[in-house]
């Protein structure tokens, strides 16, 4: 019989987690606040711990009660039979830990990893290597942008030319977010310097905007095949990432541009049409502050769908208004 377990995350990565959580375990999810509910056994809770990227903590209730105010739920956490949980845990955590000590000692993990969608899974019989997505010790840039380099948790960077990590002045507090590099981004090394980029050139112009004065990055730093649009994987491998980087740059406004963008940092399946009639707030457990976030189209969309440059021109008018507001 399976478990109930709760995966905890940071707020407003409920859905991104809840995704996550499918592919490592192929089972259904149940979002609430602060996490996801899941049901597995102890080997979907090693799976979870060895795996999530996005998950803080895997718990296991241990209590069920309702109390309909403070006194009666003090009473029934009072009366509760702690030392006999205790004791028994006691006994299972020492079974438990020799069960997970031989699972990792005769390979169990390549069981847990060889169809994930990772592909940290490398022998049959034995883990060589586990690339840890452990970006604590990453500070700036120049870490940051050379960790990417290093890594392999991403196979778009197989097929890419380059690493497309940013442009602009590191210094700003307004950073505009992309989806992923194009062809000529592939080639320059640099975000938004095709066709795409001179539209948003033109349209931070319109603002009286120097794109030197602000800096620029994408949520996936290598270009998908034909220029397609990153996969859920994708996103979530390359998401620790762009997260690192928000909290280096550390910006008091960021400007979404396009769905993948919304998507990693709003963590929201939400449409652009609907996501760009407000403000948003972008939070990091990081980062002492709330970040405004505003939602527009990407220009590569508005170069295949002009109609919508009306709508773009109400968003850049909001993005001018929360720049003089903020004095940035």
């Amino acid at each position: 019989m399976k478990d109930s377990l709760f995966v905890t995350c940071a707020r407003g990565l409920e859905d991104i987690l809840a995704q996550e959580l499918k592919q490592i375990l192929h089972s259904h999810t149940i979002v609430d606040k602060g996490g996801v509910h899941v049901h597995g056994k102890l080997k979907e809770l090693y799976q979870i711990n060895l795996l999530t990227r996005i998950g803080m903590h895997v718990l296991k209730p241990i209590l069920e009660l309702k109390s309909n105010n403070i006194n009666q739920l003090y009473d029934i956490v009072k009366s509760f039979n702690w030392s006999k949980l205790v004791l028994a845990k006691k006994k299972e955590l020492q079974r438990l830990n020799g069960i997970y000590r031989n699972l990792l000692i005769n390979s169990g993990v390549s069981e847990f990893t060889k169809n994930q969608p990772n592909n940290f899974y490398i022998n049959k019989n034995k883990i060589e290597q586990i690339e840890k997505i452990d970006l604590i010790n990453v500070k700036t840039l120049e870490q940051l942008e050379k960790f990417i380099n290093n890594s392999n948790s991403c196979s778009l960077k197989k097929t890419a030319k380059k690493t497309v990590f940013n442009d602009g002045n590191v210094n700003s507090k307004l950073m505009i977010i992309g989806e992923a590099p194009g062809k000529d981004e592939d080639i320059a090394g640099k975000p938004f310097v095709g066709q795409a980029g001179k539209l948003l050139n033109k349209m931070l112009q319109a603002i009286k905007i120097n794109r030197e004065d602000i800096y620029i990055t994408n949520v996936i730093p290598w270009r998908p095949p034909n220029n397609r649009a990153p996969t859920n994987d994708e996103i979530l491998q390359c998401l620790p990432f762009l997260q690192k980087h928000i909290e280096i740059i550390n910006p008091d406004l960021i400007y979404l541009l396009g769905g993948t963008a919304a998507k990693a940092v709003l963590a929201s399946n939400i449409s652009i049409s609907n996501l760009r009639k407000k403000l948003h707030l972008y939070n990091s457990i990081n980062l002492n502050k709330k970040i405004t976030t505003i939602v527009s189209y990407h220009p590569a969309f508005l170069l295949r769908s002009p109609q919508y440059k009306k709508e773009a021109w109400e968003d850049l008018k909001k993005l001018k208004i929360e720049i003089e507001n903020d004095k940035i």
